[in-house]
């Protein structure tokens, strides 16, 4: 399993919360809080629940085209 440091840009208050992801075979697998941030600079859910965005079956895979 690989650990890869990335941020959640929700702008929910906490102003780009460093985070961890775990990789395994190429796919974020779980999201928890980056310890090289400090114990006071912690993720909420929104950042928490980015593997469930990401891989959501209904999220858009191709750009809108206006008609």
């Amino acid at each position: 399993m690989q650990t890869i440091p990335v941020f959640c840009g929700k702008d929910c208050g906490g102003n780009a919360c460093p985070l961890t992801a775990m990789l395994e075979n190429g796919r974020v697998t779980h999201v928890a809080n980056n310890v090289a941030a400090g114990k006071y600079l912690l993720g909420c859910s929104r950042g928490y629940d980015m593997p469930l965005e990401l891989y959501a079956p209904d999220r858009l895979k191709v750009f809108m085209k206006r008609r």
